[in-house]
């Protein structure tokens, strides 16, 4: 997954991610189950042209999209398990 941090100020981040927005839907519905989130959105403009952009206001927001990262890698985990 290529990415690259447009904006990183104070409480707010911008992240254009070369993914598709399955996974970041995933990621936003996980990131806004954190605690101290105030805005969380997955926005692509242009289904050709554009990557998508991830923007997370809140507290910590790098500590929000890892604990969302972490959380989604577990629920992976636990159904590799199940089979």
């Amino acid at each position: 997954m290529k990415m690259k941090v447009l904006k990183n100020e104070g409480n707010y981040v911008e992240i254009e991610i070369d993914e598709d927005m399955g996974l970041l839907n995933l990621l936003v519905d996980k990131i806004w189950k954190e605690p101290g989130v105030v805005s969380c959105s997955v926005v692509k403009r242009h289904p050709y042209m554009e990557k998508p952009l991830l923007t997370v206001e809140a507290k910590n927001p790098k500590g929000v999209i890892l604990n969302a990262l972490k959380k989604i890698s577990k629920e992976i985990t636990d159904f590799e398990k199940a089979f």
